[in-house]
């Protein structure tokens, strides 16, 4: 089976997130999935327990500390696809 990450860096709740959230549904029913979210992410309870979820602060796509730390997730989880 193939495992992915889904990745998105949003604390709202409009069309892509919406969408993320069918797509993660739908994958999980499929496939091994696991997002990654920001800590304050409204999705967190939209994805409750659907999928593993991590949460990662992520100010911007200049945030180092969060590109580090997605990097280790990726490393952790092994996917054969990554989304964002």
């Amino acid at each position: 089976m193939t495992n992915n990450l889904q990745i998105i860096g949003s604390r709202e709740f409009g069309g892509a997130e919406r969408f993320f959230v069918r797509l993660a549904h739908s994958l999980a029913e499929r496939t091994d999935t696991h997002c990654i979210l920001p800590p304050d992410s409204v999705l967190l309870r939209e994805l409750d327990g659907i999928t593993p979820v991590t949460t990662i602060p992520m100010r911007s796509v200049w945030d180092l500390i969060a590109r580090y730390r997605i990097r280790r997730a990726i490393a952790a989880v092994r996917p054969a696809v990554v989304q964002t």
